[in-house]
């Protein structure tokens, strides 16, 4: 699955944790180049609009 989940944290709860660390890191990845963080934000923003068919 990726990183180890912490110790103490179900397994159920793995999934929401891989998926916090990848926005943790994009979220640092806008913080160290908000230029371009912010268009990749802006992309991720337009694809899950558009996978949700409101695009």
């Amino acid at each position: 699955m990726g990183a180890p989940v912490p110790p103490g944290v179900p397994s159920i709860l793995g999934h929401f944790w891989e998926y916090t660390k990848k926005q943790a890191k994009k979220f640092a990845q806008y913080l160290t180049n908000p230029e371009k963080g912010e268009e990749e934000l802006l992309k991720a923003v337009v694809r899950d609009f558009k996978k949700e068919g409101r695009g």
